[in-house]
């Protein structure tokens, strides 16, 4: 087991091995660079942690050492998501919206790759980072943005993006407030969180049938 977000957000600290209830302060590992966790992924694929903060995207190492059994190493020392919902993970990688690069996606361990994103670019350059979700779904192999009431989906398989999808146009009502809050890859499908936060209801994408 590992704790994410320990010394005040900052840090991780494993289990001792063998002992999934007990921790050592001493195999503390810092973030670099420090700075707090924002948003949490595992692949389930190859266990890869990937740990996001407002600046960067770090992963854990295992050394195989008994004095420092991990470490962290920084995927973007450079680039990170202002929103905790502004990551998601596919079967290839990572996508976010990133407040300083905008829409970007891991390439190994190379910089962020923004080329998917020239045909879009112009129109998201004013979507507040921080608003911004960003969800999966396998059914349509789409990597799906989204900004306050409105989502543009990419496609994967052929590299395209879609006309921009105004909730207006699956949901009843759009309360004055409402606003897509967060999105979630459940046996192969996406949602989203569509509300003010006081009342939220649960969509699932191509389908629009809502329940709170």
């Amino acid at each position: 087991i590992v704790l994410i977000g320990t010394e005040n957000g900052v840090a991780v600290l494993p289990s001792l091995q063998g002992y999934p209830e007990q921790f050592d302060l001493t195999y503390t590992s810092y973030l670099q660079p420090t700075e707090p966790v924002i948003r949490v992924d595992t692949r389930p694929a190859d266990g890869t942690i990937y740990i996001w903060t407002r600046n960067s995207l770090q992963t854990i190492v295992e050394t195989g050492d008994s004095v420092a059994p991990i470490l962290t190493r920084a995927i973007w020392p450079n680039t990170g998501i202002q929103g905790q919902s502004a990551a998601c993970l596919t079967e290839t990688g990572a996508y976010a919206f990133s407040g300083k690069q905008g829409m970007v996606r891991t390439s190994g361990y190379a910089d962020p790759d923004t080329s998917f994103a020239l045909p879009v670019q112009n129109y998201v350059e004013n979507w507040n980072a921080e608003d911004v979700v960003v969800g999966y779904d396998p059914a349509s192999n789409s990597i799906v943005y989204a900004h306050k009431l409105e989502m543009l989906a990419y496609n994967q398989a052929n590299n395209l993006w879609s006309t921009p999808l105004k909730t207006d146009d699956f949901l009843e009502t759009n309360p004055v407030n409402s606003r897509i809050i967060s999105a979630a890859t459940l046996n192969g499908e996406l949602y989203l969180t569509i509300g003010d936060e006081t009342l939220n209801y649960l969509y699932k994408f191509g389908v629009g049938v809502g329940t709170s």
